[in-house]
């Protein structure tokens, strides 16, 4: 049964040629919604909205809403750490990494050690995740894309997708579970405009408080098309059709990136498309949101390098020596073909009842030939999310209209199955298999939430779930030296996540938050099983908690706004990576780490210039850190820079040209736990010259040329920690330069008017 549901999802992910095929969807759809389009009677709402979707958007600091507590509140009104990006962050950034966008939110680094090759740490959180994303919580379209192995694929999405995010940072376990550095949470689609028609059971939960309005007529069709193209072989290409009304919402989007590298070994090749329909019922007050992606992922690993061959030439991949091969000659690289599908439904059950109840899955193949071995892996996974809230009668004593008690249940349920085979890499093909492993894991999350507002300005939260985690393998096969078969099972200890948060609004433009929360993040799978068979069932959850206090404010008639905080964050059992003499990556709880810090986001605008700043101070060492390699008590946390900021400046000149400078400023940081080798600070600046134009009411053209690297800095986009034979470094590309054209015309507006 197993094999069948395989090969049922198998059939359903063919491969196609995105960029030959793209102008001729386009004006299919287009065809097809204009069509569905006019066949619609249209019934007519005046509708408000929080976000837009457009390409360019003006901030208005009148309009930061967050629903990443679970309701739609203003960010000011938060009692906790939450930053917001919207569609103007996303369209107006290299369209190739998310890293110039996602820095704008302090304390978070991103790191791209090669294409496509991603590694997320909020407030140090990356200390164990020698690649890809772990001890974060990712949900895209309000589906959760970690899997339950703690483990986030981001990068089967492509940069164009994103057009909103919101992220809460420290443990968010009361919530969304297991992860101790936050949640990030993403949306390729807006959500519907909340109208103001009057539906019987729901009259009472609209908020008369949400920003400007925004006045649709009818039905309307909105295309976008985007191309992009740079040096080292840069290929971007993407379009995106939108339809929608006060009640429906259907969109349909692809993209095609390709990259050859600025390193030897380092090029990469995706291909997405995902379709998304939101549909809302007002007489029975029902939403339901379908969502469907496809993603085709391939990309090369160069390696790390020593210094001397980082000095002798940054853009060789890693060299091979008699025990191990070199990343060509492996031909080391991921390939990864996904489905990720999901279902959401709405219902305001009354005028105090209210369920959201989201249903999704995904199937996906991974290989992963390595300069040690070679994977291959088919996963299956699926999963609910189910949320019930209840909140009292609207109170109007001050000028927010808010309910005095909030009360919200909810449970996640998430499962998945792993075909797990491990070979010998022979030249970068399959050799002889070393283990093959079936693969169960189980994890449950049931959370609660209480909110009070006990004065009309002041606020109480409190939060806390109950999580579980269950792993199974079972080796069928193993190869002499690569352990036994057998079932192995482990199940961690049921962890109990609290959190509470204060809020107090000093005045109209002035909030200050106090929070504590308890985090939890236990091993994921790549650190219990390891290249060489290992099973590590003594691996225990790190445990971590946080105590913060923050300041948000407007300033200058609302002109600048600023989120400031400071937070003391300790954890228990810190898992740590080392590795063994041929490389492999081997995990252990290592000890504890005190996290103090200090971020900083400020932005605003004077004359013709637009201002952002996003910093953070971490002075972060372990308090108790004892490994195979000796004792570092009081070290500096490994790969962690004390000092980070961006800021970017953006100036309008007359016949719509616009100048975006933006500089990246890292400290340096420890590269081994003994503190004995440092990464150089670097500085990194990037400059953008656009020219956009609306040509009239329904076509809006932008066209920029950008420059990467301006200073020409050599520096390392991420870093391998604790490398054995010195490898830390993974060179980042030099000056270089791209350009592109975004296009935007409504094909249709339906309806009076």
């Amino acid at each position: 049964m197993y094999d069948f549901i395989y090969a049922i999802f198998n059939c359903m992910m063919p491969r196609f040629n995105f960029i030959g095929a793209k102008w001729a969807l386009t004006m299919l759809l287009a065809i097809g919604l204009s069509t569905f389009t006019r066949a619609q009677s249209t019934t007519q709402t005046t509708s408000r909205t929080a976000s837009s979707d457009s390409v360019i958007q003006t901030i208005d600091f009148k309009e930061i809403f967050v629903i990443g507590f679970l309701h739609n509140q203003r960010l000011l009104d938060t009692p906790g750490a939450i930053q917001t990006l919207d569609p103007a962050d996303f369209s107006t950034q290299d369209q190739h990494s998310l890293r110039a966008t996602l820095e704008k939110v302090s304390g978070l680094r991103f790191e791209e050690r090669a294409p496509a090759s991603y590694r997320i740490a909020l407030r140090g959180s990356s200390l164990r995740a020698p690649f890809g994303i772990r001890n974060v919580k990712i949900y895209w379209n309000d589906f959760p894309l970690t899997e339950p192995t703690g483990s986030t694929f981001l990068n089967l999405l492509d940069p164009i997708q994103f057009r909103e995010a919101e992220v809460l940072k420290g443990p968010s376990g009361s919530l969304y579970g297991a992860g101790n550095g936050g949640v990030l949470l993403f949306r390729s689609f807006p959500l519907l405009p909340v109208t103001t028609l009057s539906v019987p059971n729901t009259a009472s939960k609209e908020n008369t408080s949400q920003p400007n309005s925004l006045k649709r007529k009818g039905n309307q069709i909105t295309l976008w098309q985007q191309a992009e193209i740079g040096a080292y072989g840069r290929q971007i290409f993407g379009t995106r059709i939108l339809q929608e009304d006060s009640n429906s919402q259907v969109g349909l989007q692809w993209a095609q990136s390709q990259l050859d590298g600025y390193r030897k070994q380092s090029a990469m090749d995706r291909s997405i498309v995902e379709f998304n329909g939101r549909f809302r019922v007002p007489e029975t007050a029902q939403t339901l949101t379908a969502h469907l992606m496809y993603s085709d992922l391939i990309y090369e690993i160069p390696g790390g390098l020593n210094a001397t061959q980082f000095e002798d030439d940054p853009r060789q991949a890693r060299p091979g020596n008699r025990f191990v091969l070199g990343s060509e000659d492996a031909q080391a690289g991921i390939s990864h073909e996904a489905i990720l599908a999901g279902v959401h439904w709405d219902w305001a059950l009354s005028k105090k009842w209210d369920q959201k109840i989201s249903l999704f899955g995904s199937s996906s193949s991974f290989e992963n030939p390595f300069n040690l071995d070679y994977k291959v892996d088919n996963r299956i996974s699926g999963g609910v999310r189910g949320l019930w809230s209840w909140e009292s009668e609207y109170s109007n004593h001050s000028e927010r209209s808010e309910p005095r008690f909030r009360w919200d249940t909810g449970i996640e349920y998430h499962r998945a199955a792993y075909d797990a085979r491990n070979y010998g890499n022979n030249m970068g093909t399959v050799d002889t298999l070393n283990f093959d492993d079936r693969i169960s894991v189980q994890q449950l999350l049931i959370f609660s939430s209480f909110q009070w507002q006990i004065t009309p300005s002041l606020r109480l939260q409190f939060a806390q779930s109950i999580n579980d985690l269950h792993y199974s393998i079972d080796r069928l096969f193993a190869a002499y030296g690569y352990g036994k078969t057998g079932t192995i099972d482990r199940t961690f200890d049921l962890q109990w996540v609290p959190r509470i948060g204060l809020n107090y609004r000093i005045n109209p433009e002035l909030t200050t938050h106090l929070s504590f929360a308890r985090g939890f993040s236990p091993p994921t799978l790549e650190e219990i099983r390891t290249n060489e068979g290992a099973v590590n069932t003594g691996l225990e959850a790190e445990i971590g908690t946080n105590i913060e206090w923050g300041v948000r404010a407007y300033l200058f008639n609302k002109r600048w706004f600023v989120d400031g905080s400071v937070f003391y964050f300790w954890l228990n059992e810190a898992i740590v990576q080392q590795q063994t003499e041929r490389g492999t990556l081997v995990f252990q709880n290592a000890g504890e780490t005190i996290q103090p810090g200090a971020e900083l986001r400020l932005e605003g605008s004077m004359w013709k210039l637009d201002y952002t700043f996003a910093g953070s101070y971490y002075p972060f060492e372990f308090k108790r850190y004892q490994t195979n390699e000796g004792v570092f008590d009081g070290k500096a946390l490994t790969g962690v820079p004390k000092t980070q900021f961006l800021q970017q400046i953006t100036a309008e000149f007359p016949t719509d040209i616009e100048l975006q400078v933006s500089h990246q400023y890292q400290s340096e940081l420890p590269l081994d736990d003994a503190n004995t080798v440092f990464a150089d600070a670097h500085h990194v600046v990037r400059t953008q010259l656009s020219w956009e134009h609306q040509w009239n009411p329904t076509i809006f053209t932008r066209v920029y040329l950008a420059i990467d690297n301006l200073t020409n800095s050599s520096y390392s986009l991420g870093y391998d920690t604790n490398a054995f034979g010195g490898r830390y470094y993974q060179p980042a590309a030099m000056r270089h330069g791209y350009a592109g054209i975004q296009l935007r015309w409504s094909l249709g507006v339906m309806g009076p008017g």
